[in-house]
């Protein structure tokens, strides 16, 4: 779960306001997140721009993976 493009996704939106996705962040690895309930869209996809923002999941996610590199 914790590949470049994920750990990119869920560090680069928050889970207060819905924000398009980081670039180099494909649709791909949108849905593996959605699908995981590590965040949550606004809306439908379009035009390969989704704006999105961290579940409290995906927000725990993110805290592990901050705290993974600062070891």
């Amino acid at each position: 779960m914790t590949s470049k493009r994920m750990s990119l996704l869920l560090t680069g939106i928050t889970n207060r306001s819905f924000k398009p996705q980081p670039k180099g962040v494909g649709l791909k690895t949108i849905i593996e997140a959605l699908e995981a309930g590590l965040i949550q869209i606004d809306g439908e996809f379009k035009l390969r721009r989704v704006r999105c923002k961290l579940t409290p999941k995906g927000h725990a996610a993110t805290k592990a993976l901050s705290t993974d590199k600062s070891k």
